[in-house]
């Protein structure tokens, strides 16, 4: 299947396309025209993907891209693949003055995030994990990030519910 052919799914159980495995120094995009995951960066350093990353297919966020996750699992899960997720929180971001909002989800078929039902059940640091994680980023990529704070898994669904195609 063509990446750009990947369904949406529910709202309770959508795909995301995974483009950064966690713990990743590379940050891999996909590209809408040639329809392939392609290299956009190395970082260097301690500057590591916390979580694995990557897109929700049939979606349009306030940037104009597809919607981002956040997909949380004990293990890193490899470029290219789809993998089936529930919301669980917003991490509100601005990335040069825009808003680029990231999903923050759980694999349907990763038992060992079952509790993990909303921003209530996220690590204590999840929020500074993040604030420090995109302060590097920004350095290295040399633009201004800015971690807002955390939202509600209600406004998760609403956001999926918008920026759906």
């Amino acid at each position: 299947m063509e990446y750009k052919n990947i369904p949406f799914g529910t709202i309770d159980a959508f795909n995301v396309l995974i483009e950064i495995p966690k713990g990743s120094q590379d940050k891999y995009e996909y590209d809408e025209k040639s329809g392939e995951i392609k290299l956009d960066f190395v970082f260097w350093g301690d500057c590591k993907f916390p979580d694995n990353y990557g897109l929700i297919p049939e979606t349009k966020a306030g940037d104009g891209d597809n919607l981002d996750a956040i997909v949380l699992s004990p293990t890193p899960l490899a470029t290219g693949n789809v993998v089936v997720c529930r919301p669980v929180a917003v991490l509100e971001t601005i990335d040069r003055g825009e808003v680029d909002d990231k999903l923050v989800v759980v694999p349907i078929e990763c038992k060992e995030y079952d509790n993990v039902q909303s921003e209530k059940d996220l690590p204590k640091d999840f929020e500074e994990v993040y604030r420090e994680f995109y302060k590097l980023v920004g350095i290295q990529k040399k633009k201004i990030l800015e971690v807002k704070g955390l939202a509600s898994k209600e406004e998760a669904i609403e956001a999926l519910k918008k920026s759906k195609l």
